[in-house]
């Protein structure tokens, strides 16, 4: 009798761990949906480098490829895969070694680092409250608008050398939503980038010292 129980226990873990093995052999094989931003889109005749972002372990990794494209004169996209998604963006950065001053007049932008949303140089909040500054950038383009200057909404991102490349991902899952987002709201012309680049505002100046009477 004691015999026929082990038995009957080992039959029930084979059964029990083989359906387990087809549950994650199925979530494997299942179809991934590929989705594309509308700057890739109106890009991808260029023939742009592609960075996989699976095949990278950190965020240095990441911007070393940004840096030796964007030296050599080219912009980069990105790929990546998050829950059966395949993502594709096109992604802006600065050449370190250059001395072109860029100008963000007129222009709406966020700035996130390290997973923390930037108001300035000492207010921050969580990249999950993401969709308050989405609301926020809805509002200011109903409030003005002039149709022969498309708005411009620049998401800046950048993050430590150290971090993992899985944050990353995620921060940019929500930033694509983000801009589809605007995107569906706001009917009318707009640029969304993003913007591999540290985009915090600087704290002021310190107050001139005044002469001793």
């Amino acid at each position: 009798m004691k015999k026929l129980y082990s038995i009957t226990l080992s039959l029930l873990f084979i059964f029990t761990s083989c359906s387990e093995f087809e549950h994650e052999n199925l979530q494997n094989i299942e179809p991934t949906e590929k989705l594309y931003s509308k700057r890739f889109l109106e890009m991808q005749d260029q023939k742009l480098p592609i960075i996989d972002l699976d095949a990278l372990d950190n965020y240095c990794d990441l911007r070393s490829i940004l840096d030796a494209n964007s030296c050599d004169g080219h912009l980069s996209t990105i790929k990546f895969k998050l829950e059966n998604k395949q993502y594709h963006l096109v992604a802006f950065h600065a050449c370190p070694d250059s001395r072109e001053i860029r100008c963000y007049f007129r222009s709406n932008f966020i700035s996130i680092y390290n997973d923390s949303i930037f108001e300035d140089y000492k207010t921050k909040f969580s990249i999950d409250h993401l969709d308050i500054k989405i609301d926020e950038l809805v509002k200011d383009s109903q409030l003005s608008y002039n149709i022969d200057r498309p708005r411009k909404n620049l998401f800046f991102i950048d993050y430590p050398d150290s971090a993992r490349i899985s944050e990353v991902k995620i921060t940019l899952k929500k930033l694509f939503e983000a801009n589809e987002e605007l995107e569906s709201k706001i009917q009318k012309p707009l640029i969304n980038s993003i913007i591999f680049d540290l985009n915090i505002p600087a704290p002021p100046p310190p107050p001139p010292v005044l002469p001793e009477l």
